[in-house]
């Protein structure tokens, strides 16, 4: 039992760390920003730009069929809808995943006690861009999984891809790091992050606490400020109404991408420590991460 708690603490400690070094290097938020403004550009020229309308989220069997529409000149019915979200949606995953990797990198470096600038953590990665992409086509297979398990009549139905979608998701925990610190294929890098999910999982555990908390502590208050906004006289004037609901929306978005980084970070953190104690992987950045 003392064990547990003692694992349990290490990755408290770990979580509490990764808040400290993304406060401490600020330059690392550079890449959740880059990651961020991408997937708002995308937004704006689907839901602003295009002149047809788009489902709410994607469903296989129309994914199937507007598929088979594209390619078959006879096929009249209106098709694309389905097909450009989750075109959109990869492509959003990837560059988004692209960064994160980029940030790993960048983050070991600093960890070294190394500068570097931006791009050269950008140039590192470039070629892991195919394994990246390979790995955000899985990755919306997976975010599906999640959205299909609401769409079930049956409770049982739904509650096993939940747990299906909640198995694979902790599977997969450590895959972006592992992608950035080996030369790994994905089949290895899916196995190594299982087998460093497993070992590590009360660690996990013990972060993931402190992330739930720190998360309701920020944005159970952002929730209710908006309920009152949308249910109440703020809306006039306009202008005083304009500046509020922009602040309130960057500082929404600040505090998400701060979050995220550390996110990330423990991680980074938790894997660095797993290879410290298990040094069986040829790594491709040797870092010299700190001691926890």
């Amino acid at each position: 039992m003392n064990t547990y708690f003692y694992r349990f603490k290490t990755g408290l400690y770990t979580a509490v760390q990764s808040f400290g070094l993304t406060w401490n290097h600020k330059e690392l938020l550079t890449y959740a920003l880059c990651a961020s403004g991408f997937s708002f550009l995308v937004t704006i020229i689907l839901y602003n730009t295009l002149t047809i309308s788009y489902p709410d989220k994607i469903s296989v069997s129309h994914l199937l069929k507007e598929a088979l529409c594209a390619i078959n000149p006879t096929c009249t019915p209106e098709f694309g809808n389905t097909l450009i979200l989750a075109l959109s949606s990869f492509i959003v995953l990837a560059v988004t995943n692209f960064f994160w990797v980029a940030m790993f990198h960048h983050a070991g470096h600093i960890l070294a006690g190394e500068k570097r600038p931006f791009f050269e953590s950008i140039k590192k990665v470039m070629p892991k861009t195919p394994l990246i992409l390979l790995w955000a086509g899985i990755a919306l297979c997976i975010e599906q999984l999640a959205i299909t398990a609401n769409s079930f009549s049956s409770q049982f139905l739904s509650l096993s891809a939940l747990l299906l979608f909640v198995c694979i998701h902790f599977a997969t925990f450590f895959v972006l790091p592992l992608i950035a610190y080996t030369n790994e294929p994905l089949r290895g890098v899916l196995f190594l992050s299982f087998t460093v999910a497993k070992n590590r999982f009360i660690e996990i555990l013990g972060g993931g606490t402190w992330f739930s908390i720190i998360t309701g502590l920020f944005f159970i208050p952002m929730a209710l400020f908006w309920g009152y906004w949308h249910t109440s006289d703020l809306a006039t004037p306009w202008l005083k109404n304009g500046f509020v609901m922009v602040l309130a929306g960057l500082i929404q978005l600040g505090i998400r991408i701060f979050i995220g980084t550390s996110f990330a970070l423990f991680k980074g953190l938790i894997y660095s420590d797993y290879h410290r104690k298990n040094p069986t992987l040829e790594e491709l950045y040797k870092f010299p991460w700190p001691q926890m």
